[in-house]
């Protein structure tokens, strides 16, 4: 099965249709792009201790580090659908989420899209995406911080 998706770029504030993007030939998209398991993911970033975001354990924590754009990046291993980025920033974390984050994707780890700029929320920041996204890499990127350094105790995409 050959498959064509149109990777968009919706300018802020506008809604609706393609105003550019790139044209990805993917074979066997469907099911075989679910995401991968969380094992086979690799983080990088200026977080400590980042394999904290991503081991199943909300009560261990990644914690981002001093520089005003803290960022955590996720290669999921090969292109992945999602629409939905929850960060769960620790049951004892309430206040350890930046003011304003940002979700950028890629699908070559080389050119980037803003997805969304989201305020970030006490306790767990929801990130709805409209549309699904395919991409191979996600970077969450700290744009303005909060009074407490940002924690990520587990990040989910659906």
């Amino acid at each position: 099965m050959n498959v064509r998706v149109r990777m968009c770029v919706v300018a802020a504030g506008l809604l609706g249709g393609c105003m550019g993007g790139q044209i990805i030939d993917y074979d066997g998209l469907g099911a075989n792009a679910s995401i991968t398991p969380k094992s086979q993911w690799k983080l990088s970033g200026d977080f400590t201790d980042l394999a904290n975001a991503a081991d199943d354990d909300v009560r261990t924590v990644a914690t981002s580090g001093d520089g005003p754009e803290s960022f955590l990046q996720i290669d999921f291993g090969k292109p992945c659908v999602f629409n939905l980025v929850i960060i769960d920033h620790g049951p004892d974390r309430a206040l350890d989420f930046p003011v304003r984050l940002v979700l950028l994707t890629s699908y070559d780890g080389r050119t980037w899209t803003t997805e969304y700029i989201a305020s970030g929320t006490r306790r767990i920041t929801y990130i709805p995406l409209i549309g699904a996204r395919l991409a191979r890499h996600v970077r969450l990127v700290t744009q303005v911080r909060g009074d407490q350094p940002w924690t990520m105790g587990e990040v989910y995409f659906q």
